[in-house]
């Protein structure tokens, strides 16, 4: 898919400048997405917009919450988030998306389908970035003392390796265990696989997210406590 056609997947989604028209358009698309069932349609039409092709440069003094494909773009990924995890627990909020798509937009990719009398709709996408040395070990070794996953995003990848946060790769539940989810995750892999590596780490909320963070070579290195909900981390170090 060329950029202007990128460009077009953008056109339905409001700016989240006007707050009325980005519920309606949330709360609308959030129970089609719920409603879907499995379609070959649908998994035809699955692709990837990457953040970074569609935004422009950060210009001051707003950087790139100036930038009005950036703010659809945040907007388009809330809801896949919340149309891939039901339990508000497991839930992105919109303020911890606007920290890590702000601070490294290069690591987001939507995932966009067409479903029949609905158009185009975000139905994944995959995160990651990179984090301090210490934000590694924290997860690798004090998984347990942890009270939240807000891992803090670094805006740069260090040429000599970097750490590197997986913070989400997810589908909704029709395309799960489709060609989708398995081009989903194969595109993930060859991001990760062009990055200097020097560890990697992931915090999962399901069985699916554990499969992946073990295909990824990472083995689980504790649990933190979130809300009341345990979940797992996962960590490889790279020697």
């Amino acid at each position: 898919m060329g950029s202007t056609d990128s460009t077009l997947l953008l056109g339905d989604v409001p700016d989240l400048g006007d707050v009325p028209a980005a519920t309606a358009w949330f709360d609308a698309k959030l129970a089609v997405l719920r409603a879907l069932g499995p379609s070959p349609e649908i998994e035809a039409s699955f692709r990837p917009v990457s953040v970074l092709d569609l935004i422009g440069a950060p210009a001051p003094p707003f950087g790139l919450y100036g930038d009005a494909a950036w703010r659809r773009l945040v907007l388009a990924t809330l809801l896949a988030d919340w149309s891939c995890y039901p339990l508000p627990v497991d839930q992105v909020g919109i303020e911890r998306l606007f920290q890590v798509m702000f601070t490294f937009p290069a690591g987001f990719r939507v995932w966009w389908a067409e479903a029949p009398g609905a158009g185009w709709l975000p139905v994944g996408y995959t995160g990651w970035f990179p984090i301090e040395e210490l934000s590694f070990e924290a997860l690798a070794a004090r998984a347990a003392e942890l009270r939240g996953r807000n891992v803090a995003a670094l805006p740069a990848l260090d040429p000599a390796g970097s750490f590197i946060y997986l913070f989400n790769y997810s589908v909704i539940g029709p395309l799960r265990g489709t060609s989708c989810s398995r081009r989903l995750v194969r595109a993930l892999a060859d991001d990760i696989a062009a990055v200097p590596l020097r560890g990697l780490a992931a915090i999962t909320v399901s069985e699916e997210g554990i499969r992946v963070a073990e295909r990824f070579g990472m083995r689980r290195s504790g649990t933190l406590v979130f809300d009341g909900t345990p979940e797992q981390v996962y960590t490889r170090r790279v020697t």
